[in-house]
């Protein structure tokens, strides 16, 4: 009977605990905490596409390899990118290889070069946009959505 009635005090005390204002006010500031925090995973999520797009639509086309394709995507889809951006999706793309930033920096930059000669039969034009990174031309965005198109 005596562990019933230590029990029954020890509920008690929780009860009268969780009935503070204060524990309620925190409570409630962990609710909103938790629902920021889904927010936030939303937005990561959304981030990630636009800097590691799983589905792209210029794979297997044009030539291009799949690094090409993926550094096109981000181009596409953005009207300038910095060459941090494209050498975050260099390397996600290339694990195998040195993730030395200089290297990265390089392989990016051989990339786009590759690029421009399989671009140009078609009439795309990668622009340089000095101290901050690439882009294309107006004219080839309208191009390259004949190709999503196919």
């Amino acid at each position: 009977m005596s562990a019933i009635k230590d029990k029954l005090a020890e509920l008690e005390d929780a009860y009268s605990f969780l009935r503070d204002p204060a524990i309620g006010m925190a409570i409630e500031e962990i609710k909103v905490l938790r629902s920021r925090i889904e927010d936030l995973e939303s937005e990561l999520q959304y981030l990630n596409d636009l800097i590691f797009p799983k589905i792209n639509p210029f794979d297997y086309q044009l030539g291009l390899t799949l690094q090409e394709s993926a550094l096109l995507y981000v181009m596409y889809r953005m009207e300038k990118v910095s060459q941090w951006h494209l050498d975050e999706v260099t390397s996600s793309i290339d694990t195998k290889r040195s993730s030395d930033e200089d290297a990265v920096d390089l392989r990016t930059k051989v990339t786009i070069c590759n690029m421009r000669k399989k671009l140009k039969p078609i009439g795309c034009e990668i622009l340089n946009y000095r101290g901050f990174g690439y882009g294309l031309t107006p004219e080839s965005k309208v191009i390259l959505q004949e190709y999503i198109k196919k």
